[in-house]
């Protein structure tokens, strides 16, 4: 009996590990095809992808040609779409001729399919031999599957905050401190406040702006600010999240009060108000993959794009130099994908056709490439004809008005401030007059709220009833003297019509 219990014993223990043995390698399934697809977001990976066959049905010269089929396999565990592939045909002198093709449809995983009845160009001669290689292709991901971030550019450093469940129903914000660890320029930034269930599931989510602009490496410190919406009764945590982020240009930057120190040359746009790819797009470097006479030549560009507009199809000289440093021949190459204002992009396994000739390096030159759209940018002599105009417009209302001071009475809402080296204050002006030249005291604290000192900032021009305006560039004497842990802006006093 004993013995019997023994089998039984152990047999519940086999029956047991087939069970899960099937639930664990689908969660490692499950787990590795995520992995894959994040792995070939950007830019995917065709070494999984490959032509197994094909068959000429008929290649004549002078003619269409046509494939009666053409088969891939797919190695890899995500589907793809927009397959498109290179064909390369020899003649009888060994004369090589390229062209590329797109294929209809999708390919799932782990899976061959055939392509029936594929079309080439007219072709100038009658192949003798024909090579068949996959040029990209698409993953074909479905948008709620993963979540799939542009860019990872902002970092959340600390989010101190007050929930009124109660009287207000907000979120009470003391500190919210984040960084820009990319070397773009960004404004408005989004962030998602997200409430929790105890399992860590989502329940809500609420969606607030910081209207402010950020630069490389820069960090920003948000406090005492509300966010309306606080609308659940139970919730287990709250986290923050960076949601999103509109791309501005270095000028726009700077309007707006941007640090000059971040927005030097080498890291900002090209000086040229229309598209000029030979000079937008600079090449960082490049490596050789692949330069093995009678192959195909393969190599990774690593590209930056220093301007406010989007470039497609990138045309690229490549020079072929012997030992002595001169260029035996050169031929042009395509780059047939996209690369985003103020960016930087490896293209990886860029083809530069068949490799005829030895040779002991390589040139790479921007020859061409087309602009898809840009990022609005404000032109510098708009502002300082903005300004001007500002200017003569006081100076009419001071002749023609006698203006007197009058001292705050919250006349001007503060906005936003930012005292770097562009110091910026924008104001509201919810009175019903003109205010003209308004003054602010800029108060600097130690880390015990203790005053350090009061400063006086002076700002010239009016500001409509019921408008916002920013004053910019103000001159703040010996800012960088004090050591100061924060400060707080406000007004003080102005002028109006008599």
């Amino acid at each position: 009996m004993k013995k019997l219990n023994n089998t039984f014993i152990l047999f519940s223990m086999f029956f047991a590990l087939f069970l899960t043995v099937p639930h664990l390698y689908l969660g490692a399934q499950i787990q590795d095809n995520e992995d894959e697809l994040r792995a070939n977001i950007n830019k995917v990976n065709l070494s999984k992808i490959q032509i197994s066959d094909f068959k000429w049905k008929h290649k004549a010269q002078s003619t269409l040609g046509l494939f009666e089929y053409i088969e891939i396999t797919n190695n890899s565990n995500l589907n793809y779409k927009n397959l498109k592939i290179e064909i390369i045909i020899y003649s009888q002198n060994g004369v090589p001729y390229k062209f590329q093709i797109s294929l209809p449809g999708e390919i799932g995983p782990n899976s061959k399919k055939r392509f029936d009845s594929v079309q080439t160009p007219i072709l100038s001669f009658s192949p003798e031999k024909t090579l068949v290689n996959i040029e990209s292709a698409k993953v074909a991901y479905k948008q709620d599957r993963i979540k799939i971030k542009a860019k990872n550019a902002i970092k959340i450093n600390k989010f101190e905050y007050i929930l009124d469940k109660i009287a207000t129903k907000t979120i009470q914000v003391k500190n919210l401190s984040y960084t820009n660890n990319s070397k773009n320029f960004f404004k408005d930034v989004a962030f998602s406040v997200n409430f929790l269930d105890q399992n860590g599931e989502l329940l809500k989510s609420i969606i607030f702006k910081d209207r402010i602009v950020i630069g490389p490496g820069e960090t920003k410190i948000s406090k005492e600010f509300q966010i309306p919406g606080l609308t659940l009764d139970y919730f287990s945590d709250i986290s923050l999240t960076v949601h999103d982020g509109k791309l501005i240009g270095d000028t726009e930057y700077l309007s707006k009060g941007g640090d000059s120190k971040l927005a030097t040359q080498d890291m900002s746009n090209s000086s040229f108000d229309s598209p000029y790819p030979s000079a937008d797009l600079i090449i960082n470097s490049f490596d050789v993959i692949n330069k093995s006479k009678n192959t195909i030549g393969l190599i990774n560009i690593n590209l930056s794009n220093n301007s406010r507009y989007e470039y497609s199809d990138i045309a690229i000289i490549v020079g072929f130099m012997n030992s002595a440093g001169s260029t035996i021949t050169s031929k042009k190459i395509k780059i047939n994908d996209t690369i985003s204002p103020y960016s930087s992009k490896v293209f990886s396994s860029v083809n530069f056709g068949i490799i005829e000739n030895n040779f002991d390096a390589l040139s790479l030159s921007i020859s061409s490439a087309e602009m898809i759209s840009s990022v609005q940018k404000i032109k510098r002599d708009d502002l300082i004809k903005e300004e001007s105009e500002l200017k003569k417009n006081v100076a009419i209302d001071q002749v023609n008005n006698k203006l007197v001071t009058f001292d705050s009475n919250n006349e001007l809402l503060i906005l936003n401030v930012d005292i770097a080296r562009l110091a910026s204050v924008k104001v509201l002006n919810i009175s019903s007059h003109v205010i003209f030249n308004p003054t602010f005291n800029l108060t600097l604290l130690n880390n015990d709220n203790e005053v350090i000192k009061i400063l006086t900032l002076n700002g010239s021009g009016k500001i409509n009833p019921k408008e916002e305006r920013t004053y910019r560039s103000i001159k703040i004497d010996n800012i960088n003297s004090y050591k100061y842990y924060k400060y707080k802006i406000e007004f003080v006093s102005g002028q109006k019509v008599k």
